[in-house]
């Protein structure tokens, strides 16, 4: 029932979880773009801002889910038990799940999982038509929630065939990409998380990737 999972948006304390486990290094989202994407948009980000009130209401007029499990990762901990307290605001209990890494890598790719689940995704920061072809959860025709909709493939279809990724038609075809994801709601945004790194004055040529990925091809220390 899509009211639970719009309560569920409605019950995530964001703020919270972006200023206690990522020590405010980053910020909340609705959407899976960030805020230098064409795909941005402020209006349709505050969407499912916190309101216990509404979560309760959308909750009184579906079925109450039973107990659900909340799968994540090593690394994840604090967000999960910030989700299940959330959650538990709202009347819906939750069950901690620790997997390690590579079982929840499988269910991932496998469809696997029982419940709820916290993890990142990537792919975003490319031209924003990539994220529903090529990040797995979003993939619109074979994503971990199981989830199909024709409007949201139809949606993504469009985004990905344009010939420019930027422009008033990408835009509006971004829009209606996320128009589908708020809409359908298989997968609920919490924020973005900064990638940080330390080092110190003699390392020099350290880079990432856009996918965050670490590349040490040019570095040396003096």
């Amino acid at each position: 029932d899509v009211r639970v999972r719009q309560a569920i948006a409605y019950s995530l304390d964001r703020e919270r979880i972006i200023n206690e486990v990522f020590r405010g290094a980053g910020y909340p989202l609705n959407v899976p773009w960030p805020k230098n994407s064409p795909a941005f948009d402020e209006s349709r980000n505050t969407k499912y801002n916190r309101d216990i009130g509404k979560a309760k209401q959308l909750l009184d007029q579906s079925a109450r889910p039973p107990k659900l499990p909340l799968t994540f990762a090593p690394g994840y901990g604090e967000v999960a038990q910030i989700v299940q307290a959330n959650l538990a605001d709202v009347g819906i209990e939750v069950d901690l799940d620790p997997v390690d890494a590579a079982t929840f890598v499988k269910q991932l790719t496998g469809q696997q999982f029982r419940g709820l689940w916290v993890t990142d995704h990537s792919w975003a920061q490319f031209v924003p038509s990539t994220l529903t072809v090529s990040a797995y959860p979003f993939n619109a025709r074979r994503n971990a929630s199981r989830y199909e909709s024709p409007a949201y493939t139809a949606a993504a279809d469009t985004a990905w065939q344009l010939a420019q990724g930027t422009g008033p038609e990408a835009v509006r075809a971004y829009q209606a990409v996320t128009d589908q994801l708020l809409e359908g709601l298989f997968l609920i945004e919490i924020g973005v998380r900064f990638q940080q790194y330390s080092t110190v004055n003699k390392v020099h040529g350290f880079a990432w990737t856009k996918r965050r990925e670490p590349v040490l091809t040019d570095t040396f220390l003096s």
